[in-house]
């Protein structure tokens, strides 16, 4: 399990609604050891200007805060960086998944990649047994 949040970074106020959504979040889902389920956090906009700086330098506090496992600056409409963050978080649900404890995990020890086309065809989500 895992869960992105976004908010429009030209837009100071949708950050507080992205902490409520992180808190609802929190209340409603949690791992089977009880911690919070791995969210990332997408400054959405990035592309357009009036980017309230501000607000940016104070995130990685606002993420350590609100538990997210890490923010970007994004784009959906550019495509700026949303493989970079759909990684991180695949990265820290792959991790959940392992059951060690916090200081076994080695984070460069999981790569996220493109699965060839044949593994593709046969993911857990989309596998369908051939006829």
């Amino acid at each position: 399990m895992g869960a992105v949040i976004v908010f429009d970074i030209t837009d100071s106020s949708t950050l507080k609604a992205a902490e409520d959504w992180k808190k609802d979040l929190d209340s409603k889902v949690c791992l089977d050891s009880g911690r919070p389920i791995p969210a990332v956090l997408l400054a959405n906009k990035c592309d357009v200007t009036g980017i309230d700086e501000g607000m940016v330098s104070s995130l990685d506090g606002f993420c350590s805060d609100s538990s997210f496992v890490g923010w970007f600056q994004t784009s959906a409409k550019n495509n700026i960086n949303i493989d970079e963050a759909g990684a991180l978080l695949v990265k820290h649900m792959m991790l959940c998944d392992t059951d060690l404890p916090d200081e076994e995990h080695h984070w460069d020890g999981i790569k996220v990649s493109r699965a060839s086309r044949e593994s593709q065809s046969q993911s857990l989500c989309c596998w369908r047994p051939r006829l």
